[in-house]
């Protein structure tokens, strides 16, 4: 059981005991610790489930005397206890589980008259034992993962029970067809903390293909503002099996275009080729266990890493063909060498020798520095000039693997692409012009540390310093609360604050000066 504080939080007067030895000592343990935190000693016993999973039986019920359950949903991949990605059915449960959960939510159903559809919740330990959370009285976000793997239209029946009208469907009808699976993209930073994102998606397309539907409410130049939850679309993938619904998955984050504002499709990305996720060993806490240090940029293998520098010299040969040299080289197949780098200071440059097949196909060779072959490959590339989506197929690197890229911007030199869902900044150049780029310092940014400015517009609602308050690196500063959620904003070196410049309940506009610093 979890012994916790009644009137507290953040762990303190809280622990697990195993036994009831453990519970009598705990007890007094977290006693003390409550009154001494929170001048309360009231005390909550509760079950404790390890490894937990969050998983949903949705059912639908009218006026006469039907009310009937569908396969479970899992949710228990979750960030600030919101579901970042579901999937129907859970990998956890098997027949006998599935019936005895959807009966017993029947049967809660049943129990208070209940009419129209509702999602049962409840968390689940790894020996399949359940336990309810929850009853949600409304059709849920991830409704659309049942319906692609029941053929059930869950709307359509809300309709029928709503107009007073019998179901169109009984028990007996529901039936798993494959998998389906639903990644929720939202407009927010995964590398930073999931903070929420705002702007005008200057560029937008969706993914299509077989078993590919995208829930959104959104076009291009739609407008993602402070007053709404940031979801940007409901991304949902269905298969025969898990692994083909996930296949289908990751091709579709990787070609889904999306400009304008920051979002988290290179965490989606991650996640679902990830050796853990897809054997299904999945809880609650997935991933902060997976990114206790907050997610980061996805790694790549050094095989990846060539492709994604290879894939870039060949479209800056490509578009440099196309735009500067004369009419009568502009047909002539690419025969050149090129040099790519991740690094501002150019230290990791991988050399490659091109040479073009035919309108598709590229041989490409990385070299050495005494001109040798290191590594090679044979790059099939399906692209339109400027479009932000690259389909590749690579023979060597390594493996042979099929990908899909995006291009964002270009200065001609450095190509902003995206590659497994996360941006990276590739250098891309001439062997001419390498040569001349090593006498060109690396750019400086600078950065302003002497002021907090408002990442949006939003609400204030803490402020945890004032002048002359002494902060480190990482201390909270002040809460923003925007797209209904609460903000904790950071300091982001040492200093002292010489002002504050707002004060709880304040409005703030973007940009707006918060607090400054001496």
């Amino acid at each position: 059981v979890m012994v916790k504080a009644s009137g507290g939080g953040g762990g303190k007067g809280m622990r697990v005991a195993y036994n009831d030895k453990e519970c009598v000592e705990f007890h007094d343990l977290c006693k003390g610790e409550a009154l001494a935190a929170f001048n309360n000693d009231k005390m909550l016993v509760e079950k404790f489930i390890e490894n937990p999973r969050h998983i949903e039986i949705q059912i639908i019920a009218d006026r006469h005397g039907n009310t009937i359950y569908l396969p479970e949903r899992e949710c228990s991949i979750q960030r600030r206890n919101q579901k970042v990605l579901e999937e129907a059915p859970s990998c956890l449960i098997d027949p006998e589980t599935r019936k005895r959960m959807g009966e017993e939510a029947a049967a809660m159903a049943r129990a208070v008259n209940y009419v129209t559809a509702g999602t049962v919740e409840m968390v689940v330990n790894p020996q399949k034992e359940f336990f309810f959370l929850e009853m949600n009285t409304r059709l849920q976000v991830e409704h659309p993962i049942t319906e692609l793997i029941t053929g059930v239209d869950l709307v359509e029946q809300m309709i029928l029970a709503s107009a007073n009208l019998p179901l169109s469907i009984k028990q007996n009808d529901i039936k798993i067809n494959g998998w389906a699976t639903e990644a929720r993209v939202y407009a927010e930073d995964p590398m930073k903390k999931y903070f929420p994102s705002i702007g005008r998606l200057s560029s937008y397309e969706e993914p299509t293909g077989e078993g590919v539907r995208v829930d959104s409410g959104i076009i291009e130049g739609s407008q993602i503002s402070v007053y709404y939850d940031p979801l940007i679309s409901k991304l949902c993938t269905w298969g025969p099996d898990r692994n083909t619904s996930l296949d289908r998955m990751r091709l579709a984050l990787d070609q889904y275009v999306i400009r304008g504002l920051t979002h988290n499709v290179c965490l989606l990305r991650d996640v679902i080729t990830q050796e853990r996720y897809i054997k299904g060993d999945l809880t609650t806490n997935y991933l902060a266990e997976t990114y206790p240090d907050g997610f980061k940029k996805a790694p790549m293998t050094e095989g990846q890493t060539k492709r994604l520098l290879s894939t870039t010299c060949i479209m800056h040969a490509l578009r440099s063909q196309a735009s500067y040299l004369k009419e009568g080289a502009k047909n002539k197949p690419l025969n050149l060498t090129m040099v790519g780098s991740l690094s501002v200071d150019r230290t990791d440059e991988t050399i490659f020798s091109i040479k073009q097949v035919n309108d598709y196909t590229f041989d490409v060779a990385e070299l050495k520095e005494d001109g040798s072959v290191a590594d090679k490959a044979t790059i099939q590339m399906c692209w339109k000039l400027d479009h932000p989506v690259i389909s590749i197929a690579v023979e060597g690197f390594g493996s042979e693997k099929s990908d899909v890229l995006q291009l964002f911007n270009t200065n001609e030199l450095i190509y902003d692409m995206q590659y497994h869902g996360t941006v990276f900044a590739v250098n891309a150049m001439t062997i001419e012009q390498a040569r001349v780029a090593k006498f060109i310092p690396a750019p400086v940014t600078a950065v302003n540390m002497k002021q907090l400015l408002s990442p949006m517009p939003g609400v204030i609602i803490e402020v945890s310093v004032k002048a002359g308050d002494v902060v480190v690196v990482g201390q909270d500063l002040l809460t923003l609360e925007a797209m209904k959620m609460r903000n904790k904003l950071h300091a982001e070196v040492d200093g002292t604050v010489k002002s504050v410049s707002v004060k709880v309940g304040d409005n703030v506009e973007d940009s707006a000066l918060l607090i400054e610093f001496e």
